[in-house]
Order: structure tokens, then sequence, then C-alpha cells
């Protein structure tokens, strides 16, 4: 008597409907996770625009405290 040696297969490998809900799965997962990370690139991003715009607003009130500045010492002296 010979001894028939079975191994346990996985099922994704011999039925092709279990295989195409799982690559479906799969993708769906996928997807979400790169969704995720495009909105939070996204917020980055709008992060990154608001730091210009306060750093440019921050910038520009130095220049008008400085050029304030030296008008009202120049106006002091004539």
């Amino acid at each position: 008597m010979s001894v028939i040696n079975v191994r346990p297969k996985n099922i994704e490998f011999v039925d092709l409907e279990v295989h195409a809900i799982m690559c479906e799965q799969r993708r769906m997962a996928l997807e979400e996770k790169i969704n995720a990370v495009a909105d939070l690139i996204e917020e980055y991003e709008q992060q990154q625009k608001a730091n210009k715009r306060l750093i440019m607003g921050a910038i520009v009130s130095i220049a008008t405290c400085i050029v304030t500045t030296g008008l009202s010492l120049l106006a002091r002296h004539f």
C-alpha cells in the first residue's frame, strides 16, 4: 500500500472565484491606503501654503516697522 502525500492547499489557489474576491478585497484595502496618503499629502500642502502666508505677513510687518522707525527718526532730526 502506498502513501499519498496530500499537502493542504490554499483555497485561493484552487478556486478562481475565491481568488477574484480576495483580489478585489486587497485592491479596495490598497485603494483606501492610497487615498489616506493622498489626503495627508493634501493636508500637508495646505499647511505649507498657510505657513508661507504667515511668514510673508511677518516679513511685511517687520519691514513696515523698520521703515516706520526710520521715518520717525528722520522726522525728529529735521
